[in-house]
């Protein structure tokens, strides 16, 4: 399954028209996954330039993207929220020009992710990562490369740390990366009792990038490879331009949104299915969906046309998709 969103600018997320929004906290809907806003649990999964986000705000965890698969990569995407924003929480993932924007733990979970040229936006004091990698034999890592981290515009000045060890062998880079004046001199900060987490820094600049009062941090001497994190197949399945001109196979599951902006994206290929649309907010278009994409699924396109509101009360699943793309034109909206 690949996913795109409308947007005037394909390289960067500054642009997107789409946003996908929802806003329950873990406690209310029972666990973390169940929280997401997208819950993505099948491999080779495709999104550009869609915002998502869980505007459940302070107070509890409340996550805007569980990435739960293998091979998943993002592009000019937005991942909005506050605790627990983005669960990297299984397989090898890459983002790319994208923002990350919350204030506690907001990246965190076991998968091998690599960031390339992301904004990284704290809008309260807190950790940014929380790597739960467990093991010392664990290959996976977290590095940010050319990443940009800074404050919403509330004033963070010492109130931020990189990260802090979820698990007790976290594992997380910086590299060749702009910190402000957010980061605190320590740099990084204490969770899991006897943790030894691996915490990298290298070449990275900004009022927030001096090492010598760092907790843990390891100053590295040279940069990561995105091989050593994505491993040496990575290109076979990472779009290396960035623009959606690959397709992939995946499968996801997509929470019920308040709303989500009309799209034009004009990728559509092999058969196309149209559902029909209910028309009114006490209907249920989610099984309509489904169809189509149980129809169209193996290698064709979904169509939400333009002008068209379809109302959803239940979970969107994707499992039908073999090598499809959802082409979002329309507009989705919890039903009442």
């Amino acid at each position: 399954l690949t996913l795109y969103g409308e947007t005037t600018d394909t390289a960067s997320y500054i642009s997107n028209k789409v946003l996908i929004t929802h806003g329950i906290s873990s406690p209310a809907a029972g666990s973390l996954d169940a929280s997401s806003t997208i819950n993505i649990r099948v491999p080779n999964f495709k999104m550009y330039n869609i915002n998502v986000e869980n505007s459940f705000g302070n107070g509890a965890q409340a996550v805007a993207v569980t990435a739960n698969a293998d091979k998943l990569s993002f592009y000019g995407c937005s991942f909005l929220g506050y605790q627990d924003t983005l669960c990297v929480k299984a397989g090898a993932q890459y983002y790319s020009n994208c923002l990350i924007k919350g204030a506690v733990d907001y990246i965190f979970g076991d998968a091998s992710a690599w960031f390339e040229s992301c904004t990284i936006m704290s809008n309260g004091p807190g950790a940014i990562t929380a790597s739960s990698r467990t093991t010392s034999d664990e290959s996976t890592w977290y590095v940010f490369n050319n990443a940009n981290v800074v404050s919403d515009g509330t004033n963070l000045v010492g109130k931020v740390f990189l990260g802090r060890p979820w698990r007790v062998n976290a594992r997380v880079m910086f590299q060749k990366s702009q910190l402000s004046n957010i980061i605190n001199a320590a740099g990084w900060t204490e969770m899991a009792d006897g943790a030894t987490p691996k915490y990298y820094e290298y070449k990275n600049t900004g009022d927030g990038s001096n090492t010598s009062k760092r907790k843990w941090t390891i100053n590295a001497t040279g940069a990561i490879s995105i091989n050593t994190v994505l491993g040496d197949s990575y290109s076979s399945w990472v779009d290396q331009s960035g623009t959606g001109i690959t397709q992939s196979t995946a499968s996801a599951s997509v929470a019920v949104a308040k709303s989500v902006a009309p799209a034009k994206s004009s990728v559509a290929k092999g058969p196309v299915c149209t559902p029909v649309a209910g028309g009114s907010a006490s209907k249920d278009d989610t099984p309509a969906i489904y169809a189509a994409i149980q129809k169209c699924g193996n290698g064709g396109t979904i169509v939400i046309p333009a002008g068209k509101t379809y109302f959803l009360n239940t979970v969107l699943n994707f499992d039908g998709c073999k090598s499809c793309v959802f082409q979002l034109d329309g507009t989705l909206k919890a039903s009442d």
